[in-house]
C-alpha cells in the first residue's frame, strides 16, 4: 500500500480540523449549573476586549477570571474561554495549559476534551490528541466532533482498521450534516476497499 492509497486520509483530516476551527471548536453541552456572576462579567469583558483587538488587555482579563474563579465550574469556564482565545492566537502551549485546566475542573465535558485534542494535534503530541478525543467521545458519544478528528486522526497514522470502525460509529449518529455524511460515506467506503473488510 503506497503513500497515494492513504493521501485521502489527510485530506479529511484537514477538512476535520478545518471544520473543528472554523466552527469555534466544540461547543459544551449547557450546564445544569451556572458559572459565578463575576466570572461570566471577566470573561464577557475579556471578549469585549478581544473583539476590540486588545489581545493583551484580554489575555490579562481571562487570566483574572481564572485566578479568581470560586469553583470548579467557573474554573472551568473560564480556563476553556481563555483556551480557546489563545488557539485562535495561534499560542498553542498556553492554550494547551488553559485547556488541560478546563479538562480537569469539568471531566465530564466533551467540549474542553476536544478542544484539548485540537491543540495537541497541533502541536504534534499525536497520542495526547488520540487520548483527548477518546475521552471527549466517551463524556458525548452522540457528538461527532471528536469521532471525525480521532478517525481522521488514526487514518493519518495508517491505522486504518481503528479509522474504519471510528467512521463507522460516526455515520451510525443521526444528527450529521449532509456534507459531512456523504464525506463519511467516502471515508467508509475507501477505508474498506484499503483494508480488505466490507
Amino acid at each position: 500500500m503506497g503513500a497515494r492509497a492513504l493521501w485521502p486520509g489527510a485530506a479529511l483530516l484537514a477538512a476535520a480540523i478545518a471544520l473543528c476551527l472554523l466552527a469555534g471548536c466544540a461547543r459544551s453541552a449547557a450546564p445544569a449549573a451556572r458559572p459565578a456572576p463575576a466570572t461570566v462579567a471577566l470573561i464577557e469583558r475579556a471578549e469585549a476586549a478581544e473583539r476590540e483587538r486588545r489581545y493583551e488587555r484580554a489575555d490579562a482579563l481571562y487570566r483574572e477570571a481564572r485566578a479568581r474563579a470560586p469553583d470548579d465550574l467557573s474554573r472551568a469556564r473560564a480556563a476553556l474561554a481563555h483556551g480557546r482565545a489563545l488557539l485562535f492566537w495561534g499560542r498553542y502551549a498556553d492554550a494547551e495549559a488553559a485547556l488541560s485546566e478546563a479538562a480537569a475542573a469539568r471531566p465530564g465535558d466533551p467540549g474542553a476534551w476536544h478542544d484539548l485534542g485540537m491543540v495537541r494535534h497541533q502541536r504534534g503530541d499525536l497520542a495526547g490528541a488520540e487520548l483527548a478525543f477518546r475521552r471527549s467521545i466517551a463524556a458525548r458519544p452522540d457528538d461527532g466532533r471528536s469521532r471525525v478528528a480521532l478517525a481522521a486522526l488514526l487514518w493519518k497514522q495508517k491505522r486504518l482498521p481503528e479509522a474504519l470502525r471510528e467512521y463507522r460509529a460516526l455515520a451510525a449518529l443521526e444528527e450529521l450534516p449532509p456534507r459531512l455524511r456523504e464525506r463519511v460515506a467516502w471515508a467508509i467506503q475507501t477505508l474498506a476497499r484499503l483494508t480488505g473488510e466490507s
